[in-house]
């Protein structure tokens, strides 16, 4: 039987090298990517808290969202703000005028500001998502116009009771019915600086990897869907008791 040559030694040599290297490759590439994507947890919209898991959920009511390993992203001057002048604890939502969840998630938010009125803060920041809503993106402009005349969250809260209106772009009529400048209003509807303001919430909130509206930053904690005032208490508690 012949040898086999100095030349197919080499390939066997070369191929068990590449094999190696691949193995040593992904094991650094599977390595990173656990060091950098945390553990994984779970918000119920049936008004569950987070649970912490790595399981792939199932149950349709269940919304994954990731452990938030940052802190809360910061109010800027633009942001409609409420609540507590001096907060312990600040709440940020990011929400869509067009989304049910909010609206029901906005009388819990008010009860919330009712019972700790001296203790916490709500901060809106803008996330229209105008693939599943097709108001979305106007309606917030409309708020934002709204905040130009200090009327954000009296507008707010009459989007949300009036979804089912959205179809007539009823904007003007809402803001006429506020009492505010129509005129001043609709040049403000029409300007690319509101369209840009509106964008700059949903930019943020896509680098976040945010997909569930609304979401809530409470502090370093992280909820979404349709959460009920005690969860949310409980997190605002212990949140209290850390400072």
């Amino acid at each position: 039987m012949a040898k086999p040559s100095s030349h197919s030694r080499s390939f066997f040599f070369l191929g068990l090298l590449a094999i190696a290297s691949l193995i040593i490759i992904g094991s650094f590439f599977r390595q990173l990517f656990n060091d950098n994507f945390p553990k994984l947890n779970t918000v119920s919209k049936d008004n569950s808290i987070i649970v912490p898991t790595t399981e792939r959920v199932s149950d349709p009511l269940v919304t994954v969202v990731p452990k938030n390993e940052n802190p809360s992203p910061l109010p800027i001057s633009s942001d409609p703000v409420i609540g507590a002048k001096n907060p312990l604890v600040t709440i940020v939502e990011f929400g869509d005028f067009e989304c049910s969840d909010c609206a029901s998630v906005s009388e819990n938010l008010y009860q919330i500001l009712s019972d700790y009125p001296d203790t916490v803060q709500l901060v809106w920041k803008d996330y229209p998502l105008p693939k599943q809503h097709l108001y979305s993106e106007i309606s917030a402009q409309a708020a934002r116009c709204a905040q130009e005349q200090d009327s954000f969250w009296e507008y707010h809260d009459v989007l949300l009771l009036s979804q089912a209106q959205f179809s007539d772009e009823p904007w003007s009529t809402f803001a006429e019915e506020l009492g505010l400048n129509v005129g001043d209003f609709d040049n403000c509807l029409q300007s690319e600086s509101t369209k840009s303001m509106v964008l700059e919430g949903y930019f943020l909130a896509r680098s976040l990897g945010l997909q569930v509206v609304p979401t809530l930053y409470i502090g370093d904690q992280v909820i979404a869907g349709n959460v009920g005032v005690e969860d949310i208490k409980r997190i605002i508690d212990e949140k209290i008791s850390e400072n």
